[in-house]
């Protein structure tokens, strides 16, 4: 039977850890613009707060999600819009506040520097053992509360402007920070009639 040392599990170890990091690499290389970069369960909701004024510059759903690429990560448990300093932000929250959408509760609105806004909801599953990040039940409770606000967003649809442009926030980190390193994505063109049909 083969024997490894300590120091060749060491030396494997470490091989493992660059082969994964050089992985992730290639698959954030891989995705070339915003729009494939955008977590695919808010992709709709990050279309309607661009289409609303409300320039989101982050996000994500919280949750893996089937089919992701493999360079993405969450922070687990929320889901979250980084949006411009914008009154079209507050807004929308208030209407949110007044909505008759269930769990509106769920979603908080806080300042996140001086020219950004974060609009989030945070979730926990009450079933313990369905409430960490590796159980396929992780994401259901925070899907249905995606799904909620998604459909409260289509329901300003009349409000929509007819088009805006996204650009990634990680291209004006990289003009300005040298060791900025996640890869910017080609701006993406949103139109109301991909939402309207």
């Amino acid at each position: 039977m083969p024997y490894i040392t300590d120091t060749e599990l060491e030396e494997l170890n470490k091989y493992r850890i660059i082969y994964k990091r050089n992985g992730i690499w290639q698959s954030a290389d891989a995705i070339e613009t915003l729009e494939q970069d955008v977590d695919e369960p808010i992709k709709v909701c990050v279309m309607a707060l661009a289409l609303l004024g409300c320039e989101p510059l982050w996000s994500c759903c919280g949750f893996d999600y089937k089919g992701q690429p493999i360079h993405k990560s969450h922070q687990y448990g929320r889901c979250y819009f980084v949006l411009g300093n914008r009154l079209s932000v507050l807004g929308i929250y208030v209407k949110l506040l007044y909505s008759d959408i269930p769990n509106k509760g769920f979603w908080s609105l806080q300042s996140a520097g001086d020219k950004s806004i974060d609009l989030h909801a945070d979730v926990s599953n009450v079933i313990k053992q369905w409430d960490t990040p590796d159980s396929i039940h992780y994401y259901e409770t925070l899907s249905m509360h995606i799904q909620e606000f998604e459909n409260f967003l289509m329901g300003l649809h009349e409000s929509f402007l007819d088009e805006v442009t996204l650009t990634d926030t990680n291209a004006t980190f990289k003009d300005s920070i040298r060791s900025w390193q996640y890869p910017p994505k080609k701006d993406w063109v949103i139109r109301k009639s991909d939402l309207l049909g």
